[in-house]
């Protein structure tokens, strides 16, 4: 018979399955944890893009809507715009980066994140359509009506 004092430890078997036990509750936990954290840089990239996408749409737009005269060019995919003040303005996709030229002196970052752009006349004389569309799919649309663009019958 064995006394008290023996049968108070744990046989090595017994530390096995616990150790065991306890890297497969580890495992699992390391999965969930490492699925979340990319969930959530996934996440931040979306929202990342869909705001540079709409701050991309939002100053070609705004640009183009005071611009007295523009030119579409490169198969719809860049617009040069002439502003009253005298300067020319021209907007194009190179990689992922939407670039903005002034005078052609300087090609200044715009957005980030871009897969697609596009420039279009509608029927409508001065409207144009910009299609922006990010790496991530988010894509928007809209339509300028260029303000200082002559109108038919315009005497000016």
């Amino acid at each position: 018979m064995q006394s008290k004092e023996e049968k108070n430890g744990f046989t090595f078997v017994e530390l096995l399955v616990a150790t065991a036990v306890l890297a497969v509750f580890s495992a699992g936990i390391y999965q969930v944890v490492n699925f979340s954290f990319n969930a959530w840089e996934y996440s931040r990239l979306k929202v990342d893009i869909q705001h540079n996408v709409r701050t991309a749409v939002s100053r070609v737009s705004r640009e183009l809507r005071t611009a007295k005269d523009y030119e579409i060019i490169n198969k719809n995919s860049e617009v040069k715009m002439f502003l009253p003040g005298g300067e020319e303005i021209r907007y194009y996709l190179k990689g992922d980066q939407l670039l903005r030229d002034v005078n052609g002196t300087g090609h200044n970052v715009a957005a980030y994140g871009i897969r697609f752009l596009s420039f279009n006349e509608t029927d409508e004389k001065g409207v144009v359509e910009i299609v922006i569309k990010g790496i991530t799919g988010f894509e928007l649309k809209t339509k300028v009506f260029v303000r200082t663009f002559p109108i038919q019958g315009d005497t000016q």
